[in-house]
């Protein structure tokens, strides 16, 4: 209730009052009543789920549109090892609440999210793997999806300011803890293997290298010169559906987008030092957007070694198709530096740090 309460005076103080706002609370304190309900009952009614062992899960890591989303559907429809989470199963991560819910799926199957996100740049629907984010934002209203949703609102005063909140919001502890509990239930009697996509788990890595036995981590980094501004786009987007983005006066867009920038450029920083003080670890792997584009076959190669995958008939298979599709594909997602008050030479020297380390143009 008071994570939905910050998150409404955020927004009034953006926007001012509107009566949507109401039916936030109402839908947030019924979601988090739910969610706490049905997970006790799963220690009532399926006690042995919270015992399953999770051996050598895999997680996927990077800032948003570095192509996670491509890597972690490929991944978990093509290799019957690993198992992620569905939007659904996210919304309702319960067991006890998934058998009740489940009969009624098919009514909802054709549920599009168009009108939120672009299709264009991220197509997505309930049953279509996504990033576990939105678990935490489900459970807690809270992470960095509510950081780019709602906290880059606000007006921060000092630098320093910033990033301290920045930290104190997608770092909290208890997600990588409550992840943990759900992909034990994900994955209860399946067989498979935890498979992991998260942005804000960059900040839990050492907590992830804590509570698992011998996690396998993947880091994928993109050139910001495209990952800055395709995710800005899409997440206008998303704000226009939200919160009349191109209604707002000139200087709260810009406030927004300077929020948006900064998030990305201290998230490029973090990243940068994470990879840098693990970078002889067996346990990380470190993987460029610019390789899964232009040396697929090879790339693809290194990740099955390093997560241990078994290239059965149908892993194989589809690596053939997908790697001569990667030949020609091209993007429907048009988007501009310019169009978000950027330029060229402010990406390449704020983000210098990157441009001199990684090969990523």
């Amino acid at each position: 209730m008071s994570q939905t309460l910050k998150i409404l005076k955020i927004l009034y103080s953006a926007f001012g009052f509107r009566f949507k706002y109401i039916g936030i609370l109402i839908f947030r304190t019924f979601i988090g009543a739910l969610m706490t309900v049905t997970l006790f009952l799963d220690k009532i009614f399926f006690p042995g789920a919270a015992k399953q062992k999770i051996e050598k899960p895999v997680f996927l890591i990077g800032h948003l549109r570095s192509g996670t989303t491509f890597l972690h559907r490929f991944l978990t429809e093509n290799c019957d090892e690993l198992r992620g989470f569905a939007m659904w199963e996210m919304v309702f991560p319960s067991i006890f609440m998934r058998k009740i819910i489940k009969p009624f799926l098919p009514l909802v199957k054709n549920l599009s999210f168009d009108g939120v996100w672009d299709p264009k740049i991220h197509k997505t629907d309930l049953f279509s793997m996504e990033t576990d984010d939105i678990a935490l934002s489900m459970r807690y209203f809270d992470g960095l999806l509510s950081w780019i949703y709602f906290y880059c609102w606000q007006n921060f005063d000092e630098s320093h300011t910033f990033e301290k909140e920045l930290v104190e919001v997608a770092g909290q502890e208890k997600f990588a803890e409550y992840l943990q509990e759900i992909h034990r239930k994900n994955i209860w009697k399946t067989g498979r293997r935890m498979f992991s996509k998260s942005f804000a788990q960059l900040f839990a890595v050492d907590k992830i290298e804590e509570i698992y036995e011998d996690p396998r981590i993947m880091l994928i980094i993109r050139n910001p010169l495209e990952a800055v501004p395709s995710m800005m786009s899409l997440e206008k987007r998303v704000q226009e559906s939200l919160n009349n983005y191109s209604s707002q006066p000139a200087e709260l867009q810009q406030r927004f987008l300077k929020n948006m920038y900064r998030t990305s450029l201290f998230y490029y920083k973090m990243f940068d030092e994470i990879a840098e003080k693990k970078k002889n670890s067996p346990n990380f792997l470190l993987l460029t957007h610019k390789q899964l584009m232009t040396d697929f076959d090879n790339t693809f190669e290194r990740i099955i070694s390093f997560c241990d995958l078994k290239k059965d008939e149908k892993l194989a298979a589809a690596l053939k198709i997908q790697s001569e599709k990667q030949k020609t594909f091209k993007t429907e997602h048009i988007y501009s530096l310019e169009q978000f008050g950027l330029t060229e030479e402010q990406v390449r020297r704020d983000f210098a740090f990157v441009f001199e380390k990684y090969d990523l143009d």
